[in-house]
Formats: C-alpha cells, structure tokens, sequence
C-alpha cells in the first residue's frame, strides 16, 4: 500500500514538474529561427499542442502554471489606461517597441486564470514587430481549446479580447501610426450619431440598429411566434436590432444567465412554439442551462401536444 502511494506521488510530483518546465521554457524563435518562420506564429502552434496534449485538470494546472512565472506589474502599471474591457476580471497589459523594433508586452491580472491566459498571449507575442503582431489571425486563439474546458471557458471572451487590445497597441506601435491614429469616439447630437474607429462604429450601431432589419425581425418572430432569450454580452449590431425589436415585441428578453433561464422556462410554460437563446460569444453555457434547456423543450413539446389534440378534438 505504502509503495503504491509512493508511486503516485512521484508520479503527480514529475507531472507538477513537466507542467513548469512546459510553462518556463523558451520558444524555438525567439533563439534559433529567423524572422520570416516568426512571422509564421510557429509560438501559437507550439503552445498550443502542449495544451491540446494535457488533458482533463493538467491543462487548468498548466495556465495556472504559466500565471506563475508572469512578472508581476507594478502598481503604476496596473492603471486605468492600460485595462483590458470586456475580460470577465481585472487584466492588464503594457506594450513598448524595443531596440530591434520588436514589442515588449508585459501583463497582470488579479485572477489565476486571466493571469495564465495572458501570459500565454505575451509569450505567443512577445518578440514580434508591430507588423507580424497585427498579421496574427484571430482563429488561432480556438487552436488552445480553452473555450472547451469549463475551468476557462467563462474567460474566452477575455482571451479575445486581450488579443485585440495587444493587436491595438501594435497598430499604434507601427513607425508612422500612433499619432494619426483615430481615438474611438461618439458624437451624439439631436439630429445623428456620429461614430470615428472601428470600435466606436460597432458601438453605433447598438444606437441605430438597421430600421429594416428590425421589421423583418418584429415580423418573423411574430407570424412564428417565436420567444428569444439572449445575453447582454453580445455583438452591438445585434443587440442593437433585439433591443429596437422588443419595443415591438414584448416577448424579447435580454438579461445576464439566471435571469435567462427563469425566462425561457416561464416562456415555454406560456406556450411558446419556439424559443431562441443566444448566449455569450464563444463562452459555453453555465452549467444549469443543460436542465433548463430540457425543461423548456419538454413544455414546448407539450404546449404542441396539446394544440394537436385540441385541433383533432375539433374536426
């Protein structure tokens, strides 16, 4: 029995070992490969085999891991202007253009997972000019397959996000950019909405939805009559167009998880032929949605039972 325990400690204890010198060692670019294979993202598909490969809780242990051996930030640096919206916790990252035109990223987080997500990400990019930064495609994030794990995939909108913010501090890296870079900004008056930068243009369209895309909304889902339940984290464009249809269409509701479930089971009980739940983008479910999708479907399909017999009863 004692050898048997001995056994599995050593085994966990070279496991605890594999996973810090996975998350401490260096990638084969920044030594040994020229510019042209760095530019290829040969970092992403490297870190990432090694998360694909761990399996179960290693790879939760692994980010964990990589959050350990991040510098940590200074408070100075852990300001305001260098906050990453939209990540479920605090995360920070700062990016300077190094001696050789290359981006130092450094980053924080008052959370493990957030912290080791971010370090990945530093690690990936790290090294890289501005250039070969913004030429990284979004897609390679799924490559980790961190929106599969429920450990962290509450935290695979952050992820993006952290992307897109670095990806920004590359733009403005970029010799000739960053002062005629576009600050990302709303005129409100009473006549428009006047939007400058991309994030700023899909914000304004959250306050002036496509009028025609909303009729062909309000239309569909009452000739269907058809119940939509959707998250207040999603696309602006498309919360723009639910949020206009609902004034029209009372049965819209857009709310954060639990206040969803309540609404698609209270909308099954009240009849609804169909329900549509939108929830985050590219975040899985909450773990009590699986009961109450089966129970919304369950009153669904007895709500058309009974119609059916009610019709049969008739003819």
């Amino acid at each position: 029995m004692d050898s048997q325990f001995g056994t599995r400690r050593a085994s966990m204890f070279c496991k605890q070992n594999n996973l810090s010198a996975l998350a401490s060692r260096p990638l084969v670019y920044a030594a040994s490969v020229t510019r042209e294979d760095a530019s290829r993202n040969i970092a992403f598909e490297e870190l990432a085999s090694d998360f694909q490969d761990a399996e179960g809780t290693e790879r939760f242990k692994l980010l964990i891991q990589y959050a350990k051996n991040l510098e940590p930030m200074s408070d100075s640096e852990r300001a305001m202007e260098n906050r990453i919206m939209g990540c479920t916790s605090q995360v920070w990252i700062t990016a300077e253009l190094g001696a050789d035109g290359s981006i130092i990223y450094r980053g924080d987080s008052d959370s493990d997972i957030s912290k080791g997500l971010c370090a990945v990400l530093i690690k990936c990019l790290s090294g890289l000019t501005p250039l070969e930064v913004l030429e990284v495609p979004t897609e390679k994030l799924s490559l980790f397959g961190f929106s599969e794990d429920a450990a962290t995939a509450s935290r695979t909108n952050g992820f993006y996000n952290m992307l897109e913010a670095m990806k920004k501090s590359a733009r403005l890296l970029t010799p000739g950019a960053g002062a005629a870079s576009v600050f990302p900004s709303l005129t409100i008056s009473a006549d428009a909405v006047t939007a400058q930068g991309d994030f700023a243009l899909s914000q304004a369209k959250f306050l002036e939805p496509d009028a025609a895309a909303v009729d062909r909304l309000v239309e569909a889902l009452s000739a269907k009559k058809i119940g939509v339940v959707a998250h207040f984290y999603m696309d602006p464009e498309v919360q723009g167009v639910l949020s206009a249809a609902a004034k029209r269409w009372p049965h819209i509701h857009i709310s954060d998880s639990l206040v969803m479930a309540d609404r698609a089971v209270g909308m099954a009980e009240a009849g609804y032929v169909t329900l549509r739940v939108f929830h985050r983008l590219f975040c899985l479910p909450s773990l009590h949605w699986h009961p109450v999708r089966l129970r919304a479907r369950a009153l669904v399909r007895e709500a058309a039972s009974r119609r059916l017999a009610a019709k049969a009863l008739a003819t």
